[in-house]
């Protein structure tokens, strides 16, 4: 059922704003007509029909829906990064394929550092270049960044590198800081494309998962606070306010004026 928010004064002049929980607008006016209160505004908050009302067990899974919304915001967000440099990373790829030579390169250290919410293993490489000059870089199991000399662990083939073992790198003679620490040809371009139809997979289901989460926080969000079950049966209305019901003293007036 959807969610309203509405602003009033109770009988007795008493100002209110709540939220009401029920299944048309007709219903909770017709609540209000019927408790003597006058309804200055109503407002159907969006994007609040919700199936799960009844089912307690979601306020229990809602700290898991946050977590589970800020990591895949956040891997969305870092997809959308690594799919934008994609071009000119694969673009460097094929000009070192085309016009690149090989260099002797060694692996100086093996670090495991958090990167992008979590503990991975990151290779740093060193070689010289043809002006003698020593360049570095850094081997890590995500998509590549060359402008933070950074390339996929994923690409490089073979046995696992270790520190003090050798690599090799391919790098543009008369541009040098365009390098890649393996050697680039037919297959590296091919497995790179295997990564990038996987970038773009997962990227497309986070697309569609982030805003399922997105409305399930919303929605419990906007149903925390104190539920008054007003009508247990059909239609079913339920006052969600911050504190007292703001028409319990109308009830309780109408008792002593009964028993007077």
């Amino acid at each position: 059922m959807p969610v309203f928010h509405v602003k009033g004064t109770t009988r007795r002049g008493k100002p209110f704003s709540v939220r009401f929980e029920a299944p048309a607008q007709s219903n909770l006016q017709g609540w209000c007509v019927s408790e003597q209160a006058r309804v200055e505004s109503v407002r159907q908050l969006p994007l609040t029909a919700w199936p799960f009302s009844r089912l307690p067990w979601m306020t229990l899974v809602f700290p898991v829906l946050c977590y589970g919304l800020y990591l895949c915001s956040a891997q969305a967000y870092w997809s959308g990064f690594d799919l934008w440099r994609e071009p000119a990373t694969r673009s460097a790829y094929v000009r070192l394929e085309r016009e690149g030579v090989t260099v002797p390169g060694m692996v100086t250290a093996e670090r495991f550092t958090h990167l992008r919410g979590a503990r991975r293993r990151t290779l740093e490489y060193t070689f010289v270049d043809p002006t003698g000059s020593r360049r570095q870089g850094v081997l890590a199991p995500v998509p590549g960044d060359l402008g933070a000399s950074r390339h996929d662990l994923r690409l490089l083939a073979g046995a696992p590198s270790t520190p003090g073992g050798g690599l090799t790198v391919t790098e543009l003679p008369f541009e040098p800081s365009v390098n890649a620490p393996f050697r680039v040809d037919d297959h590296l371009l091919g497995r790179f494309d295997d990564l990038s139809r996987e970038l773009r997979r997962r990227l497309g289901l986070l697309a569609a998962l982030v805003p399922v989460l997105a409305w399930m926080v919303w929605n419990v969000l906007v149903r925390t606070g104190s539920h008054w079950v007003l009508s247990r049966s059909e239609p079913r209305l339920v006052l969600i306010t911050r504190g007292e019901n703001p028409f319990v003293e109308l009830e309780e007036d109408e008792e002593d004026s009964d028993e007077s």
